[in-house]
């Protein structure tokens, strides 16, 4: 007897929790995103993104990566850019308009640099503020608009820009800001 009353409550609150999900999929909201971007901070790269069923759907948290080897000419560099963000959409089905943050990592290695050998490294951190608009259901186009500050170690960057290009940062400050923005494509599911 017991036996049938526990599986009667379960099966009972498993089709509820059914019929729940049911009407809260009636949106078709597409949770998981993969975006490719180019622009700043990350150059070009991957953007992924899951909409939370959290707070009507209207937060997504993200993460981008962007790996490009030999960015700059006559040398042999690899710089990358690892992020991580939140977006906030002013519609519950997580798309259309919204507001992000973002902090993020660009690291650039030199190896060598006009057939010298290098050891050069430094590293940039962003701290990001955007707003955009995701237009699409499955297929879609992404659109960013946005203001960064930007931290890094003035000793090492004038290294590198100086055994780079020959210029020196002046006067020596040891963050930037500057508008940024991106575009790209995605498919969401």
């Amino acid at each position: 007897m017991i036996k049938k009353v526990v599986v009667g409550l379960l099966l009972s609150g498993t089709a509820l929790s059914g019929y729940g999900q049911i009407g809260h999929d009636s949106l078709e909201i597409n949770r998981y995103r993969i975006s490719l971007l180019g622009g700043l901070p990350r150059i070009g790269g991957l953007q992924a993104e899951y909409v939370l069923p959290l707070a009507n759907n209207h937060i997504g948290i993200k993460a981008d990566v962007s790996v490009l080897p030999n960015l700059f000419p006559d040398s042999k560099t690899f710089t990358r850019y690892t992020g991580l963000g939140v977006n906030t959409y002013l519609n519950k089905t997580g798309s259309g308009p919204y507001a992000g943050l973002s902090y993020g990592t660009l690291c650039i290695r030199a190896d060598e640099i006009e057939n010298d050998i290098v050891d050069l490294d430094v590293r940039f951190n962003w701290w990001s503020s955007q707003i955009g608009i995701k237009t699409g259901k499955r297929l879609f186009f992404r659109f960013e608009l946005g203001y960064s500050l930007i931290y890094y170690d003035v000793d090492k960057a004038n290294e590198f820009l100086n055994e780079t290009y020959g210029v020196e940062i002046k006067p020596t400050i040891n963050f930037l800001h500057f508008p940024n923005g991106s575009i790209g494509f995605g498919y969401a599911f």
